[in-house]
């Protein structure tokens, strides 16, 4: 099934547009709070059969000096809960006015409009260039008007047909306050420990409690004029709905205080007099105004009759004071005039209307959420980002789990090879010693031939160790039977060229006789050469089943290799062995000055005469020992 986001998104839009009164729950009670002159005035209304009346009213005072101004709604949250609690109500959501004098009103002409949401869009244009403060601080709402007979409509647009072939043009009275102007009432219904649910317009207010105590106010054009201690409004009524309002200020203290007294000296009247005449001005500057055929007075200085006197004579229109023609209140017989609550009570009855309050600063009409393709495109392209970062680490998942193979094998072959690490090295020391012996050039097994040729034979001297080092020098460790022996070697090995050391002669007796060790080191020239056909060696003694079998009973010293065990070449055939009952237990057989490198020798076992059998191990720097 294919799914239409176009037609989803327009839905969700309109319903996050839809006028705020018909998204909350019908209320069926309300309170209104508001601030008059010292007084908090609390006026609570009820639906009944469907319409909405006042059950209850009361006035506390504040606790402030009595020449504070209260017009402007400059109350400390502390003193509003206070008066709250004084007047023994509690009530639950609560409405409250903002004064004329913080709000800034203007009239709007717009192009034709079905929806709602499309006129909030346009007030947000048009009053953004006229605002003083940026429109992210500013809290707009607004209110339609009929608009006059006398505009001509304007032809309709192709894509915005009117009723018969016409549109008509929407006149709208914008509303703007400051948003820390909310946020103060907002304060001050917290400190006071109550649910706020609207904020309304004073003004709008008092004009809605003038319908509901003379119904004559909804006929025509009447001007409503309430006075107060600093200040006279005037508001401007076409068929009951506000359509003008200026506030203007009069001189601090023109006006007695609130209650019984004496009425306004002549100097308040006419300064009130000449308010309402710059107002009128003001309306009649307007274009398409109506002209006013009646004027309402209305406060509580107890000079509103005079005044209403003045207006008539000097204006030529019907001036009276407002007076409630019936029953205002089920808790009242109607023996206090109730004008001095008229905003309070235009909030509270406002409030409990199917469509709230005409203008809600507290939940204003909002323009349209804008479909942003912009957003789409950048979620699209974070979509794409994620699906590639996805399949990046698939991939990086399947190379990981090839590499976590290959180094299971890699580790089982390092475990394998950990087991001949013995064997590998003594190759790799082979290896090592063979190119050692090609980049210098020396041809290790030629001396090892003349050394064989020049060594005495086996019964005067066996060689235990035999090592090369980088310094061209031969070390030899030998057991000889007597220094004689050592004083001819050495003889012998001078005139075969090689620079000998006198060497350390230790006596050191072994099993078969020998009684000296002694360690040679042979220098080995760069000049000199081997000439091996020019060597003298002794034949090898002819095979005697004897001697082989005392071989094979007796062990055989050895001579060891240079560092790298490499297998050295048999010697040439040394002097006859002799007898197996040779004195001195010397080793029987012919056997070489320089040790066979054979296998055999790794493993070959002895026995002394009567003794256990010995194995003979290869030295780590070379050579043999028991």
């Amino acid at each position: 099934m294919a799914l239409n986001l176009d037609h989803i998104w327009t839905g969700l839009a309109a319903r996050l547009n839809r006028p705020t009164a018909s998204r909350r729950s019908r209320r069926t009670s309300i309170t209104a709070l508001d601030l008059e002159g010292g007084f908090l005035e609390v006026v609570q209304a009820a639906s009944r059969s469907g319409e909405p009346r006042v059950v209850r009213h009361a006035a506390v005072p504040l606790d402030r000096p009595p020449d504070a101004d209260s017009e402007t709604g400059s109350v400390s949250g502390p003193v509003f809960a206070a008066a709250l609690a004084r007047a023994g109500i509690r009530p639950g959501a609560v409405v409250m006015g903002v004064p004329r004098a913080r709000v800034m009103l203007r009239t709007l002409d717009l192009p034709p409009a079905e929806r709602e949401a499309e006129i909030a869009a346009m007030v947000h244009l048009r009053l953004q260039r006229d605002l003083p403060f940026g429109l992210d601080e500013a809290v707009i709402d607004f209110r339609t008007l009929k608009h006059p007979a006398s505009l001509q409509a304007e032809p309709t647009a192709p894509d915005r047909p009117g009723p018969q072939g016409a549109a008509t043009p929407v006149r709208v009275l914008a509303a703007v306050v400051r948003r820390d102007t909310v946020e103060h009432y907002q304060s001050l219904a917290k400190a006071a420990g109550v649910k706020l649910a609207g904020l309304g317009l004073r003004s709008m207010a008092s004009a809605r409690a003038a319908q509901c105590l003379d119904s004559r106010t909804t006929q025509g054009c009447v001007a409503l004029i309430s006075v107060h201690r600093r200040e006279v409004l005037f508001d401007v009524l076409f068929e009951g709905a506000l359509v003008f309002s200026q506030v203007g200020a009069l001189a601090a203290g023109a006006g007695p205080a609130r209650g019984p007294g004496p009425a306004l000296v002549e100097p308040t009247a006419e300064s009130v007099l000449t308010e309402v005449v710059r107002s009128l001005h003001s309306y009649e500057g307007v274009a398409d105004h109506h002209p006013i055929g009646r004027c309402l007075v209305t406060g509580s200085t107890g000079a509103e009759p005079g005044l209403a006197q003045a207006l008539a004579s000097q204006l030529g229109v019907q001036a009276e004071v407002l007076e409630p023609a019936g029953p205002w209140s089920e808790a009242s017989d109607n023996a206090e005039s109730p004008t001095h609550a008229l905003p309070a009570i235009g909030l509270a009855l406002g409030a409990l209307e199917p469509e709230g309050l005409p203008i809600d600063l507290l939940n204003p009409k909002r323009p349209p959420v804008a479909r942003d393709n912009r957003r789409a495109r950048q979620l699209g392209i974070v979509a794409a980002i994620l699906a590639v970062l996805l399949a990046a680490a698939g991939l990086r998942a399947r190379w990981i789990g090839a590499r976590e193979r290959h180094r299971a094998q890699l580790q089982e072959q390092i475990t394998l090879g950990s087991k001949n690490l013995a064997a590998y090295r003594h190759v790799r020391n082979q290896a090592r010693t063979l190119a050692e012996w090609s980049e210098t050039g020396r041809n290790w097994l030629d001396h090892l031939t003349v050394l064989s040729a020049l060594l005495p034979p086996s019964r005067d001297l066996y060689v235990t160790a035999l090592s090369a080092s980088a310094r061209n020098t031969l070390n030899l460790a030998v057991k000889v039977r007597g220094g004689e022996t050592v004083d001819r070697l050495l003889e012998t090995l001078r005139s075969a060229g090689y620079q000998v050391k006198a060497p350390a002669i230790m006596p050191a007796m072994d099993r078969f006789g020998f009684r000296f060790q002694a360690n040679l080191e042979l220098g080995i020239p760069t000049a000199i050469t081997n000439n091996l056909d020019a060597l003298a060696v002794e034949s090898r003694p002819p095979h005697s089943p004897a001697a082989s079998e005392a071989a094979a009973s007796a062990p055989t010293p050895q001579a060891a290799a240079p560092t790298p065990q490499v297998a050295l070449p048999a010697p040439p055939a040394a002097s006859p062995a002799p007898p197996a009952e040779a004195s001195h237990g010397a080793p029987p057989g012919a056997v070489p000055a320089a040790a066979p490198a054979s296998g055999a020798w790794r493993e070959q076992r002895g026995s002394q005469a009567g003794g256990e059998p010995r194995m003979r191990r290869r030295r780590p720097e070379g050579g043999w020992r028991e």
